[in-house]
């Protein structure tokens, strides 16, 4: 009984706008993690996938684009927030005690959604996977052979 209390005042009161930013928040927690997950593997510091260097490098690019879209999941859900935020304050019909503004948690989450599509896209450029081309032996020096000259 008191489960279903806690998930009705949780879940039902709360407007739409404000669910789907929560959705929008555990999507950017739970790809967060993943991507961790999947970079770490990509990592060159790490031993799996070692033998095979393009594959490496591609397994970080996923982990990358994994924190992009988790850092802009991340934006969205605080931005539309914030402008919830801002259209409540605005709306003269709103009683003046019932008005929210902008507070540490939404300032966070903008930086943490920033720091977050930055470093997806550092992983993304860092680990580029360059052409697989052949690898040729260092030319010689010109001459005849056995004629050293310092």
């Amino acid at each position: 009984m008191l489960l279903m209390l806690c998930y009705v005042m949780l879940c039902v009161s709360v407007s739409g706008e404000v669910q789907a930013a929560r959705g929008f928040m555990i999507t950017s927690i739970f790809l967060c993690g993943v991507g961790l997950l999947v970079a770490a593997v990509g990592m060159k510091c790490t031993t799996c996938l070692s033998d095979e260097k393009e594959q490496k490098n591609k397994v970080a690019v996923a982990g990358g684009v994994l924190f992009i879209i988790a850092g802009v999941c991340a934006l969205v859900a605080t931005s539309w927030y914030g402008e919830n935020i801002r259209k409540t304050f605005f709306d003269p019909f709103t009683p003046t005690n019932a008005r929210y503004e902008f507070g540490k948690a939404l300032y966070v989450g903008w930086g943490a959604s920033a720091l977050t599509l930055i470093g997806g896209i550092m992983l993304c450029c860092n680990c580029a996977c360059k052409p697989a081309g052949k690898s040729y032996p260092p030319p010689r020096a010109a001459g005849r052979p056995g004629t050293d000259r310092v």
